[in-house]
């Protein structure tokens, strides 16, 4: 799921321009041009010692000075709302570091939360129509969930 939001990203901001498809993607840890820069899975560094200084995506639009800190969850249908929050309340000193340090006019923390299901809270539409992604990607996102899923429970039945 990270995989697929960090490409749609990549490609709509002119960071990269690849027609591969998102399982056979391997994201660079960082992509960079005039306006916008992209971590994956990277560290940030700062003052503070802060726990949470890893989010799985990190969208800089340097010329709007706002960051976008993503960290995605794949829980269990119960737990979206309680992961939903835990996810904001790991990354808010992270964000306010963030805003600090590199003078940002804006830091949104956006958890990019999904069921094993592909159950989607309404929290997930907005966050994807929030960073201009195409409506389609919802629909990606729940195949590769149910995908997995499916994988993960055809493998434990194979070791029984």
């Amino acid at each position: 799921m990270a995989k697929i939001i960090h490409l749609a990203l990549a490609n709509d901001r002119q960071l990269c321009d690849t027609a591969e498809p998102y399982y056979k993607y391997c994201p660079a840890t960082v992509l960079e041009n005039q306006r916008f820069r992209l971590y994956w899975d990277n560290p940030i560094l700062t003052d503070k010692t802060i726990m949470a200084n890893r989010p799985d995506v990190i969208l800089i639009d340097k010329q709007a000075r706002v960051v976008q800190l993503l960290d995605f969850s794949i829980p269990n249908g119960h737990n979206l709302l309680s992961k939903y929050e835990e996810k904001i309340s790991k990354y808010m000193p992270l964000s306010v570091e963030i805003k600090r340090i590199w003078a940002m006019d804006i830091v949104y923390i956006r958890p990019i939360i999904m069921s094993v299901t592909g159950v989607v809270p309404e929290s997930l539409i907005k966050h994807l129509k929030e960073l201009k992604l195409p409506d389609h990607l919802l629909h990606t996102m729940q195949k590769s969930v149910i995908l997995s899923t499916c994988n993960i429970v055809r493998s434990f039945r194979n070791m029984e």
